[in-house]
């Protein structure tokens, strides 16, 4: 029952933000501090929980602790994205009466990730971190990693642990 309440207060913070409501405080990041169980939830994009695990064990944190069931964690990081392809130009060229337009299109990934504390019992949820980003050439970090490496730093930071 604790993980369909907890479930049920994400999605419905993700419903009602649209409307500028919800059923969370805001917290800060000092909210992390002592706070090791980590659950990822990437909306089952596979690629981007690889993504956030391999960004937080390269991090070398030794007393974070991933864990598969959300019942166990203490934060959530949230995290979901999209990819769009965007027309950022177009130029005509006329010769000898024929016409060719070259359009000029841009791929975009973008993504926000969200980072909680899971309520103590009677609390709300506490939000500590909102990331929005976009990667808009190839040599920019994807959203998913610069969302990570920002609550890495953060963690950090908080836990007193150095860069």
């Amino acid at each position: 029952m604790k993980t369909f309440t907890i479930i049920a207060f994400i999605l419905m913070f993700f419903v009602m933000s649209a409307f500028g409501q919800g059923d969370f405080d805001y917290g800060k990041p000092s909210d992390l501090k002592g706070l090791t169980k980590i659950y990822i939830d990437t909306m089952g994009d596979l690629k981007e929980n690889e993504r956030i695990v391999s960004r937080l064990n390269k991090a070398k944190i030794s007393t974070i602790q991933i864990v598969e069931d959300i019942d166990d964690a203490e934060i959530v990081l949230m995290f979901g994205g999209d990819d769009f392809t965007v027309t950022s130009g177009a130029n005509s060229n006329t010769v000898g009466g024929s016409t060719s337009t070259v359009v000029t299109r841009v791929n975009l990934l973008l993504g926000e990730g969200r980072v909680f504390v899971l309520p103590k019992e009677g609390s709300k949820l506490l939000l500590i971190m909102r990331v929005k980003n976009t990667q808009q050439t190839k040599l920019e970090k994807r959203p998913v990693t610069k969302f990570v490496e920002d609550f890495i730093k953060v963690y950090k930071k908080v836990n007193g642990l150095t860069e």
